[in-house]
């Protein structure tokens, strides 16, 4: 054999080599990866210890024209139960194995409704103590912690004096309606806990709401002959069908529910307009964002809050469809004018089922200023420039509205569609109050 043939014969045999020594190591390679993904998962399905005590993280308080609503937040759901006692007129909520973080403050309190607030670790777990001023039982219930939230504990204390409210409330409102002023009810949404949407800097909906709403009522009432009543005045929620049923008292021209926007991306822009859709919303966002607000009743009404019954009994309100119908006017009042600023896309005039927006008789919108979540929207949002321009544009889409819209009759809906004020709580508190 030649020297050229011994030298190929060698060369092959080392790639063979080679090749055997390659898949041995990757055999191996292999083996052991397969060694410790057994490994791994055997680890995983070691049996896990008791969960964490949970931790009374913090405490957000309030205040309402009737009520005071207290926010215990935790760090994750726990059972709890409530220890009242009429006598000393305190009630206490005991968390079971929780403790205290030291970063909850439990600042002194006193604000009408609450006299007395402390709370600590005892050997049973963690136990807040509330003195009231006037005994009720109260409204305590749990809500389960949404993204980025803690779990969290809701406690209602009425505020003394309803009936007196009540009164009062009734008087305004006799007066109200016995002028032939042009009443408009304005709704900043949210509220309290029930914050809205968030934009990145952290901008809560509910502080541009009211903000706009502030301003949207200033601007109303500079015209001769129109009266503004606010659903809230302040940091504080009210549930969705208290809203309406403000308008429905008052026997209201025109409702106007304002809102921010928000969508799953940043890109989402533009304003938008709402009046009620009995059957399906115009489209599946408008439907989306439709269930979105609704479920804030979750925290302002409280578990098991429902205004079904309200949607059955306005079906055979004959008077719905022209409400309906004037609401859609107004709808494209206030767009138009929105449009003409040129600040932001229009999106459109749209129907969806709101509940807030399901009074059968009072013409009411829903206005979607901007996106919060959209940065360049939310530094509009914060700008109080923008706040008053937007104030200004829906104020000229009301009046143009009120302008062509029919005269209320007024004496027609006495004691048929203008409730009475909720009568003095027993054992639960009232809502968290209107302001007027």
């Amino acid at each position: 054999m030649s020297f050229l043939a011994r030298a190929r014969r060698a060369a092959g045999a080392a790639v063979v080599l080679a090749l055997a020594l390659g898949l041995v190591a990757a055999g191996a390679q292999d083996a052991g990866a397969a060694k410790k993904k057994k490994k791994s998962s055997s680890a995983r399905k070691k049996p896990q210890g008791p969960p964490p005590a949970p931790v009374a993280q913090s405490l957000r308080v309030y205040t309402g024209p009737n009520s005071t609503r207290l926010v215990l937040d935790l760090s994750r759901s726990a059972t709890f139960r409530i220890e009242p006692d009429s006598l000393a007129r305190t009630f206490a909520i005991v968390v079971p194995k929780a403790v205290r973080s030291p970063a909850l403050d439990l600042a002194p309190l006193d604000d009408g409704a609450v006299t007395s607030l402390a709370g600590d670790e005892t050997s049973e777990g963690f136990r807040l103590v509330l003195g009231v001023a006037e005994w009720y039982a109260p409204r305590v219930f749990g809500l389960e912690g949404e993204t980025g939230q803690s779990a969290r504990i809701v406690v209602d204390v009425v505020r003394p004096g309803q009936a007196e409210r009540d009164r009062a409330e009734r008087e305004r409102v006799d007066r109200a309606v016995s002028t032939a002023r042009r009443i408009v009810v304005i709704d900043p949404g949210h509220g309290g806990e029930a914050v809205g949407a968030v934009g990145p800097k952290r901008t809560y909906e509910k502080d541009v709401t009211l903000a706009i709403a502030r301003r949207l009522a200033g601007e109303l009432e500079s015209h001769a002959g129109i009266q503004v009543v606010l659903t809230r005045s302040g940091d504080y929620d009210v549930p969705l069908r208290e809203r309406y049923r403000v308008a429905e008292r008052y026997q209201a021209d025109a409702f106007i529910s304002i809102h921010c926007n928000s969508a799953r991306g940043t890109k989402g822009g533009g304003t938008e307009v709402y009046f009620l859709s009995l059957q399906s919303a115009s489209d599946e966002a408008s439907k989306a964002l439709a269930d979105l607000e609704n479920d804030a009743d979750r925290v302002s009404a409280g578990p098991g809050a429902s205004t079904d019954d309200d949607l059955a009994g306005i079906l055979f309100d004959l008077k719905q469809t022209e409400s309906v119908q004037q609401s859609s006017v107004l709808a494209e009042a206030i767009l138009s004018e929105i449009e003409s600023g040129r600040r932001l896309d229009s999106r459109g005039v749209k129907q969806a089922g709101f509940a807030v927006l399901k009074s059968p008789v009072v013409p009411a919108v829903l206005v979607e200023t901007a996106f919060i979540n959209n940065p360049s929207e939310e530094r509009l949002l914060r700008d109080t420039g923008f706040q008053q321009e937007m104030a200004e544009q829906i104020a000229r889409g009301v009046l143009s509205y009120l302008e062509h819209a029919p005269t209320v009759a007024r004496g027609d809906r006495v004691g048929r569609t203008a409730p009475a004020p909720d009568p003095v709580p027993t054992s639960t508190p009232a809502n968290l109050g209107v302001a007027r």
